[in-house]
């Protein structure tokens, strides 16, 4: 398995309550390339929208609520879920002329997509430069996650810690891959867990074997 641009954008997502990537990815079809870009769009409608609605630019409640409805489908569509939940809470406030609640529901809208552009959005955003894009593909950075996945399927704890210390001296300038190098670090923690496991199955074996000679 070799990792694209996209997937190490996509691999390095922080984590945010009410949002889940996974769920998002499968709706689209596990393509990554298509999934990175729906949630770039995302990202750009939601100070689009919260803009529009704070300075009053749409014209009457009808297209408010429109407005509302393409925010909540595009929730949907990337797995952010809390945003969606609350847009469509927003809608029907909206819709049902119920006005005592509609500025409790705004607030909780707009803080919520406030939270999420300052983590996911912000997350993109690294990325989003011609240099940036062009560090992600860095041959050398992406050599080290082909050489990891190698690692990985041969149990190699030793070769996966030299690619971890390894890139702690490589600087890779305007690229945020410190979320990246953690998942490194976890992936080699699974390594030697796997291998532990391993090991004990081997041992096991061996006893059971030496066991039913003693019989």
């Amino acid at each position: 398995m070799y990792y694209s641009a996209c997937q190490m954008i996509i691999a390095g997502l922080p984590e945010l309550d009410g949002f889940d990537p996974q769920l998002g990815l499968k709706l689209h079809a596990d393509a990554m390339d298509d999934y990175h870009a729906a949630l770039c769009r995302f990202s750009a409608l939601l100070p689009e929208f919260k803009d529009s609605l704070v300075n009053g630019r749409f014209p009457d409640s009808e297209s408010l609520a429109r407005a509302v409805h393409t925010l909540r489908c595009s929730a949907n569509s990337v797995g952010a879920h809390i945003i969606a939940r609350l847009a469509e809470g927003l809608e029907s406030v909206i819709r049902q002329k119920r006005t005592q609640l509609f500025s409790t529901s705004v607030v909780a809208l707009l803080n919520y997509c406030d939270r999420f552009t300052d983590v996911i959005g912000d997350h993109l955003r690294a990325f989003s430069t011609t240099e940036n894009r062009q560090m992600a593909t860095n041959p050398q950075l992406l050599g080290y996650f082909r050489k990891l996945q190698s690692c990985a399927e041969d149990f190699d704890l030793t070769g996966a810690e030299e690619i971890v210390a390894a890139m702690d001296f490589v600087v890779f300038p305007s690229l945020r891959v410190e979320a990246l190098i953690d998942q490194i670090r976890e992936a080699v923690d699974q390594i030697n867990y796997d291998l532990i496991g391993e090991l004990s199955g081997v041992g096991c074996a061996m006893c059971d074997a030496d066991f039913d000679a003693d019989e």
